[in-house]
């Protein structure tokens, strides 16, 4: 059962391990973008903002528009993955792709990432029940009672 364990644990430790360094990225405000943001004058009203947004994208495929680090920003899904846009008064630009944030949310390959999030799951899972395994079998497991254990170390000692 240990073997499994650890054959698991080596396997997943790149995929179980991607989800918290991320999540530190997102924290620190790491984006490894190409491309600086592009600067906005003065935040445009939400109804504004909608109707910018619905003038050049379906509206059916917005996840959200608000205002977000002082500038009014949109979420649509696009070709498979989640993409940013900043709305300024003049026009609704994309912006570049945030990475650690894509793929702790997994919206960067609907392809590639769904399976990828199911076997880690799977990984996670296998883990954890091989883990209690182990453990339960190490506590109890029955004992011998003291007097074997002294028996036994001195027929050890004898021979």
């Amino acid at each position: 059962m240990s073997g499994w364990h650890k054959g698991i644990a080596w396997f997943a430790l790149p995929l179980v391990l991607l989800s918290p360094l991320t999540g530190l990225c997102m924290a620190f405000g790491l984006t490894f973008q190409g491309g600086a943001a592009p600067a906005g004058g003065r935040p445009v009203a939400l109804p504004d903002a909608i109707r910018m947004v619905a003038a050049s994208h379906d509206l059916a495929h917005v996840i959200s528009i608000g205002t977000r680090g002082g500038r009014v920003m949109a979420r649509l899904y696009e070709d498979g993955e989640l993409r940013a846009y900043a709305i300024n008064p003049s026009e609704v630009t994309p912006l570049p792709r945030n990475w650690p944030r894509l793929i702790h949310e997994g919206n960067w390959s609907a392809l590639i990432a769904s399976p990828l999030n199911v076997v880690t799951s799977i990984a996670l899972l296998a883990l954890l029940s091989t883990g209690l395994l182990i453990w339960a079998r190490r506590k109890l497991r029955k004992r011998r009672p003291h007097s074997d254990r002294q028996s036994g170390a001195a027929m050890v000692g004898a021979a």
